[in-house]
C-alpha cells in the first residue's frame, strides 16, 4: 500500500497589555490536512482553531488566568476495512472538533523553590472520533474489527492540581 500525507499550518499569536498586572492573549491556527491511501482515498480538511486566554498577576508570586480554546483532529480513512464486505460506508471519518474552557492560579514561593497550580476545565468535543467494535459479516470472525468513526457530542469536565518543590538544588519532587 502507498500512504502519503501533507498538512500546511500557519498559526499567529498576539498579545497585549490591558494594564501593569494584567495580559490579553490571543492566538488563530489555521491547518490544511491532505492524505492519500493509493488510489481508495484522498481525504482532505481545511482546519481552524485559536484561543483567547486572560492572565492577571496581583503579585509576583500568584497568576490568575481564564482561557478558551478551539482545537481540532483531523479525519481520516480506516485502511483495515478495504475490501471487506459490509464496511464501504465506514471507510471514511470527518474532523473532531473542541471547545476547552478553563480558569485556574498558580502560586510560586519567594525563593522559587515551590510551585502550585491548580485549574478547572470544561470540554465540549463535536463530531468526536471514537473506535467502535463491529462484526461486518455475522458468524464470519476475520471481519470483526475496530473501526474509527465520528460520533455526535461528548463532554469532559475537571479538576487539576499539580504542585512541585525543590528542598535540594539537584532533587525536585513533583504531582
Amino acid at each position: 500500500s502507498d500512504y502519503d500525507a501533507t498538512s500546511l499550518a500557519f498559526f499567529g499569536e498576539l498579545s497585549r497589555p490591558l494594564g501593569a498586572r494584567t495580559t490579553l492573549t490571543g492566538g488563530l491556527r489555521w491547518e490544511q490536512r491532505a492524505a492519500e491511501f493509493g488510489t481508495t482515498f484522498s481525504p482532505r480538511d481545511d482546519l481552524l482553531g485559536g484561543d483567547l486566554s486572560l492572565t492577571h498577576r496581583p503579585r509576583e508570586s500568584v497568576s490568575l488566568w481564564a482561557r478558551v480554546a478551539r482545537g481540532f483532529k483531523a479525519g481520516g480513512f480506516n485502511a483495515s476495512l478495504v475490501g471487506v464486505p459490509g464496511a464501504e460506508d465506514q471507510l471514511e471519518f470527518g474532523p473532531e472538533y473542541l471547545w476547552n474552557y478553563e480558569v485556574g492560579t498558580r502560586l510560586q514561593s519567594g525563593d522559587g523553590r515551590a510551585a502550585a497550580s491548580l485549574s478547572v476545565f470544561y470540554q465540549d468535543r463535536d463530531d468526536l472520533q471514537i473506535k467502535v467494535p463491529r462484526q461486518f459479516v455475522p458468524g464470519d470472525p476475520t471481519t470483526f474489527l475496530f473501526a474509527t468513526t465520528n460520533g455526535e457530542s461528548g463532554h469532559t469536565a475537571g479538576l487539576e492540581l499539580e504542585g512541585n518543590w525543590q528542598p535540594l538544588e539537584p532533587l525536585t519532587l513533583g504531582a
